[in-house]
């Protein structure tokens, strides 16, 4: 009888001891995904910085006597989104004026190469190399150069890297840092990458949608961030002067793709 309770108890003995084990792995793992989720909140935290660190002068030029106006925190982009739109229209026409052959998408590609690093003359060998993949590519970069000085009405040739640099780097390391890990399921890494999401103005989808669809956006598009976690979702309709997201990104589901978003249009349509 003795021996036969003595199996029992080391039976016993043993399940407490796996019971023991399992706790501390499923306490390790949650332990590992807290600082995961501790991590990548700091990151959106950074982020928040980066942007309320940003201030830059208006887009357009201030008239004589005119106090020129620095836009801070999110209104910067406002001025952003103002200078890529006229780099964009500007570049058209040095393709049309310079017989330069430039898809629609080589037209975003330039512009927002020109948006972020400038077009001083100082950079004229950097840009040279950097869209060397163009036919004639010094006859192009003094084509922009020499256009946007003579724009009268906007500053188009200042550089934005300083500040957009370091906002897309934590943004996509963020994003990264959800996504590789083996510790979310897919619908968690989703909930938590919509976080970042939500926190992004119109004007920031803009210009996150040009820097995605230039050669900037390879890496994104690679690890297909952009799709998977519908990072532009939010994007107005007809927003970004003449290219419509849904073309570079068909599997994405836009919010302006609805027929009508208000929850009352039935109640409308069927009280007449």
């Amino acid at each position: 009888m003795g021996d036969s309770y003595g199996i029992f108890n080391a039976l016993f003995s043993g399940l407490a001891f796996f019971g023991v084990l399992v706790t501390i792995i499923v306490q390790s793992r949650d332990n590992r995904k807290r600082t995961i989720v501790e991590q990548y909140f700091k990151m959106l935290d950074e982020q928040q910085k980066v942007v309320d660190e940003i201030n830059v002068p208006q887009a357009r030029r201030a008239k004589k006597d005119e106090e020129i106006v620095i836009a801070k925190g999110r209104k910067a982009f406002v001025e952003f989104k103002i200078q890529l739109k006229y780099l964009v229209i500007e570049i058209r026409k040095v393709a049309s004026d310079g017989g330069f052959e430039l898809s629609d998408i080589d037209v975003a590609d330039i512009a927002y190469a020109v948006f972020y690093y400038g077009s001083d003359t100082s950079w004229k060998t950097f840009m040279i190399e950097y869209l060397k993949d163009y036919r004639d590519a010094e006859r192009l970069v003094d084509a922009i150069v020499s256009k946007l000085k003579s724009n009268k009405r906007y500053i188009l040739d200042r550089p934005n890297h300083n500040y957009l640099s370091v906002y897309f780097r934590n943004m996509y390391n963020a994003i990264k840092l959800i996504d590789n890990s083996t510790l979310f399921n897919e619908e968690e890494k989703i909930n938590y990458v919509k976080v970042l999401r939500s926190q992004l103005s119109n004007s920031e989808l803009y210009i996150l949608f040009f820097n995605l669809i230039s050669r900037f956006g390879k890496k994104w598009i690679d690890n297909n961030y952009v799709v998977k976690y519908q990072l532009i979702q939010n994007l107005p309709p007809k927003y970004c002067d003449g290219y419509n997201p849904k073309d570079f990104f068909p599997g994405i589901k836009f919010e302006g793709e609805e027929v009508c978003l208000s929850p009352f249009k039935e109640t409308v349509v069927s009280r007449y």
